[in-house]
Formats: structure tokens, sequence, C-alpha cells
């Protein structure tokens, strides 16, 4: 029997005394029922806590691990956000474009105590708006993605993974954290074939969520609020574009992504083909944070788990 395009992956269920534990003690409020887009919007909007004092802090152990990018989504000027400035030593300043994206202190930042904000996307259909890293990269073997999301979305959504376009939607994507229809995370390695990892527990529940994936020697990983919840040891790198686009939609004069590279995307892009709960939506109903890529390095299950154990609830 021919194979899907992508192999399904049975995840590993969190354990619901430790993640009740987290999570209860959270000061987001929760709701199980899945909401309309309206009721999506109108509930991620809350204030901006104060800074906790004492402990290292989450920013401070993430720049240790020496991440290629760090987006803390720091910006106040909604909705006239264009750049998100890197807080690594890298300079590597994303761009914000399109519908559906707001930014500021409506939006407060996702780690406990952040005196920072978050990113909203909106996610209804014709919802276009994405942060994008604007210089095409090699695409990479051995890596780390990692970003904070709270979402009530029963559609699901891109949240961070890499793709071929700069502009629209990609011919090829992968390395991609996304949200399920089902509300499971799912993160996608490879076209074709294409490996799914993915968690058992939903995580469509309106509470921040940290979610963490890598790729390297040792195989691919899932990390959902600091715990491995799915593994594939055979999978050790990620695709090599070809094909890319012809044409980019671009503005004139900028070239076509070379084959081999890709940029580095966040809340949308085509979410067809990632399955097995495919999402409806391109742009996810979300709002997203504390985005990291590590380029070249894979975090081990320890770096994770302490990097999740910092001062944030």
């Amino acid at each position: 029997m021919p194979q899907p395009p992508w192999s399904r992956r049975t995840g590993l269920a969190l354990g619901a005394t430790l993640a009740g534990a987290l999570l209860g003690a959270h000061a987001f409020p929760t709701s199980a029922a899945q909401l309309t887009d309206s009721q999506v919007v109108a509930g991620n909007v809350v204030q901006t806590k104060t800074a906790c004092a004492g402990g290292a802090s989450y920013p401070a152990v993430t720049l240790s691990k020496n991440p290629s990018f760090y987006w803390r989504i720091s910006e106040a000027t909604p909705p006239a956000v264009t750049t998100v400035n890197d807080s690594s030593s890298n300079n590597a300043d994303g761009t914000s474009t399109g519908t559906g994206r707001t930014f500021g202190p409506t939006n407060a930042g996702l780690i406990q105590c952040d005196t920072t904000y978050s990113v909203r996307f909106r996610g209804q259909a014709a919802d276009n708006g994405f942060l994008v890293q604007p210089t095409a990269v090699p695409n990479p073997d051995t890596f780390t993605i990692s970003a904070w999301v709270r979402s009530n979305s029963n559609r699901g959504g891109w949240i961070l993974g890499m793709g071929s376009a700069r502009w629209g939607t990609s011919v090829n994507r992968d390395r991609v954290l996304y949200l399920q229809r089902n509300g499971r995370p799912a993160f996608a390695v490879g076209i074709g074939p294409r490996t799914i990892l993915q968690g058992t527990t939903p995580i469509n529940d309106n509470t921040p969520h940290m979610l963490v994936g890598t790729v390297g020697p040792g195989g691919a990983a899932l990390y959902v609020d600091g715990a491995r919840v799915d593994f594939d040891p055979t999978v050790t790198s990620g695709a090599t574009y070809t094909g890319n686009e012809a044409a980019d939609p671009s503005p004139p004069g900028v070239p076509p992504t070379p084959n081999g590279f890709g940029y580095w995307r966040v809340g949308y892009d085509s979410t067809a083909g990632l399955g097995p709960s495919v999402p409806t939506r391109n742009q996810i109903a979300a709002r997203v944070d504390e985005i990291a890529v590590w380029q070249n390095d894979a975090l081990t299950a320890s770096e994770v788990a302490d990097l999740f154990s910092r001062d944030h609830w």
C-alpha cells in the first residue's frame, strides 16, 4: 500500500500531575469551549504583568545558549510594527507584514512576569500576516526552533517553521511547529516523505505553552512545556529544498529564493499536507512569544527542560 506523504507517529502523554500543577498555577484564564474567531480575538486581550525579582530569567538562559536569533516581541507601537528586534548578538531582526497581526500592551507576554509583549494573530480565513527572518539561510540539518503559544482555536495553523518564500505562501516548507485542527501540537520534518511528531494532549486550552522542535544526529524530538512528547531516532535532517519559487511574489528586482535555502516564518504559511489533523487555517489564531531559532544546534532534552524551568511561572 502506498505510504501517505507524512508518517504518523504517536506522542507520549504529558504527565497529568505535573502539567496540571504548572498550568493550574498560571495567572491566565482558561476556556474549554471552542470559540468563534471574534471570541478568540477578544479572549486574548490581557494586560502586561509586573516583572519578577530574583532567579535566572528565561531571556538570560535563552541567550546563554547562543541562539541564531531570539525575538522577545518587545515592540509596543501597534499596529505599525514592521521590524521585530533580535535580542541576540547576531542582529537578525525580523520583518512583520500582512493582515491579522497586532502588537503592543494589549498583548501581554506569555512567560510569567514578562514586561514585554506577544504578537497576536487573528487567524481568520483571509488573514495573511506573519513575521519572517528576511535573509534566506541554508536549509539546516541540525537545528532547534522554539516558541510560546496561547490559543483556543479548533482550526489549527502555522506557528514557526521554514518556508521557501519570503512573501505569500511557500512551495517548500518543513521544520514546522504547528497546531493541528484537533488542538494537538505537531512538528513536521521533511517534504517527501514527511515525518510528523505530535503530542497526545491538546494545547488549545487558552493557556501558554512552550513548544520546541529539534533535529540532529540523535534524531528528531518534539517538546511541550519542557517534556519530550515524541521522538524519532531515524530523522536526522530536514529537507533540502529544490524547485523553489521561480518568481517569489516579491518587490521588483528581488531574486527568488535559491534552492537549498529558506526563510524562518512565524504565524503564517501554507499548512496544506500538515497532517494528520490538517489545519483549516494558514494563520494561527493565537498569541505567540519568545521566538528562538538555533540554526546549527540541537538542544538536548536536559537543556530544554532547564529552559522551561526558569523564572516564568
